[in-house]
């Protein structure tokens, strides 16, 4: 299971994009990065930072830059 992230930074920054649960638990963050200005894809693999794979349920992303924080859910089906 893959799930694909876009975004797009609206200037120069720092950029965090990180996977958390419902509980608020982070279970990994896919970029951790200085960024250009543009558009980006990044990929989650359903996978926890250890390499365990989350079971199915509705998880959140939230993208960090500057002083901005975004938050998208998302689903994990079975």
């Amino acid at each position: 299971m893959e799930t694909k992230i876009q975004y797009s930074l609206p200037v120069d920054s720092h950029v965090m994009v990180t996977i958390y649960n419902l509980h608020g638990q982070e279970i990994k963050t896919l970029v951790n990065d200085y960024q250009n200005a543009g558009k980006y894809t990044t990929m989650w693999d359903g996978r926890d930072r250890r390499g365990n794979e989350v079971g199915a349920g509705v998880y959140f992303y939230a993208m960090e830059y500057g002083k901005e924080r975004l938050i998208r859910k998302l689903t994990v089906l079975p």
